[in-house]
């Protein structure tokens, strides 16, 4: 008895040390780091978007947020929002005041985001890189009392190919099973529309702004 105690123990102590990640999150997630950048305009305020380079081999001309994979030399996911931002639109983080963090976001594709809310101190000087193919504003009173169109996309699984029925049960199929439904918004402002793990993380934030009565 005193034995097994020990052990159990010795289990405890480990797990106290454990942070709680994603198991394979290295291997089967993309975890990025995002800033909602918000822009005083007059007595107003706007949200900063940006369009992706119709150049990259993914997302091409969609659009976003600024930000991108945390690497492990970033501090935290703060740090990595800011310094994704400065490299995208060539803003200094010093230009940046950051108000605070979201909710993480993940998506049935593999993809967890970040969200860091900050507000630049103004539109001069960006210059989007080879990233980036132009960058707009959307006022945020028009996103407080716009609401979005909201799709559902399926997500289903089949085992890759016929060797790997060896790992299933013998009256698993070869089939597509679907596993869940997922919500996917949408706001349209103007020509441009905002779709996507962008819009989920924009539609979590304008409740947040709703509860909290901003205008």
């Amino acid at each position: 008895m005193a034995e097994k105690c020990c052990w159990y123990e010795r289990l405890a102590a480990v797990l106290s040390r454990r942070s709680g990640r994603i198991h394979g999150d290295s291997d089967g997630f993309r975890r990025a780091a995002v800033l909602i950048p918000l822009i005083k305009t007059g007595d107003s305020t706007a949200v900063l978007f940006e369009v992706r380079s119709k150049e990259l081999l993914a997302h091409a001309g969609e659009i976003c947020f600024p930000g991108g994979r945390i690497e492990a030399t970033d501090r935290d996911i703060c740090q990595a929002a800011l310094r994704e931002t400065e490299e995208e639109l060539n803003i200094a983080a010093d230009r940046i005041r950051l108000i605070g963090s979201m909710d993480m976001v993940a998506s049935p594709t593999g993809n967890i985001l970040y969200p860091v809310v900050g507000m630049l101190d103004g539109m001069e000087g960006i210059r989007p890189n080879q990233e980036v193919a132009e960058y707009f504003t959307v006022p945020l009173p028009y996103l407080l009392t716009v609401q979005p169109k909201q799709g559902k996309l399926e997500m289903a699984t089949r085992p890759l190919d016929e060797d790997s029925l060896d790992a299933f049960p013998a009256e698993y199929e070869l089939d597509w099973k679907s596993r869940r439904m997922f919500p996917v918004f949408s706001y349209q402002y103007e020509d441009r529309r905002i779709w996507g793990l962008t819009a989920g993380v924009l539609h979590n934030f304008i409740a947040l702004c709703r509860d909290l009565a901003i205008k």
